[in-house]
This record gives C-alpha cells, sequence and structure tokens, in this order.
C-alpha cells in the first residue's frame, strides 16, 4: 500500500532536517519530531509535528547520557580487576628479585675488575 501523504511527509522531514542542521533543534527533540512525522495520519498533523516542540521533551545533556548509559551497563564484578593487581605485584616482585639476584651476581664476578662489562664477560673464561 502507497502512503497518501509521502510528498507532504517528504516535505515536513526536510523541514525538519534543515532546522536540526542549521542548529535550531537539538538532536532529541529532532528525533521526536521525526517520530512524530512518520507516525502522523494527516497532513496538519504533519504540519504541526514540523512546527511547534514536542511536548514533555526533555533535552539531555552530557551528564544525563552517561547516568543513563551507566545505568544501563552490566554491573561487572571486581574479581578481574583484583586479579590483575595481584598479577602486576607478582611480575613486579619477580622482576625485583631477578633484578637483585643479577646484580649480585655481576659485583661477584667483578669484585677484582674495574668494574668494565668486558671483565664481567672474561672473567668466566680465566676461572675456567
Amino acid at each position: 500500500m502507497a502512503d497518501d501523504l509521502a510528498p507532504e511527509r517528504e516535505r515536513s522531514l526536510r523541514q525538519v532536517l534543515a532546522a536540526f542542521e542549521a542548529g535550531r533543534l537539538e538532536p532529541d527533540e529532532y528525533a521526536a519530531r521525526v517520530l512524530a512525522i512518520n507516525a502522523a495520519t494527516t497532513e496538519a498533523d504533519m504540519a504541526a509535528a514540523a512546527g511547534s516542540p514536542t511536548e514533555g521533551a526533555v533535552p539531555l545533556d552530557a551528564v544525563d547520557l552517561a547516568l543513563l548509559r551507566r545505568a544501563a551497563a552490566p554491573t561487572r564484578s571486581p574479581a578481574p580487576r583484583y586479579a590483575a593487581l595481584v598479577l602486576v605485584f607478582v611480575l613486579f616482585a619477580v622482576l625485583l628479585g631477578l633484578g637483585i639476584w643479577l646484580s649480585s651476581r655481576v659485583h661477584a664476578v667483578s669484585a677484582g675488575s674495574t668494574g668494565t662489562l668486558v671483565a664481567v664477560v672474561a672473567a668466566p673464561a680465566r676461572a675456567g
């Protein structure tokens, strides 16, 4: 079934889009008007939806949208966060222990040298 009001609907939608692109309408107001135009059954309803603000439309700012998103988001368990924290701590402890061990071995090997890397590498060759 073809829409008998298609030309009028198109004109009303273009009028609302032009107002939105010109900055005279907020995004939520634009969406409400488009929905009202699409739901309209007469040309007068379309003209009314395109020309007047919708009743009860409350503009949402960034804080409202963030609160709505947080309320809609599923709550996550803190267990993965704690597991990641423990993993980072264990890796830090392992690297710290490895550094201490390596530092003590380098000092033990190079105790009689001038402290250069060549002496450390050559020390095991002289010992054998």
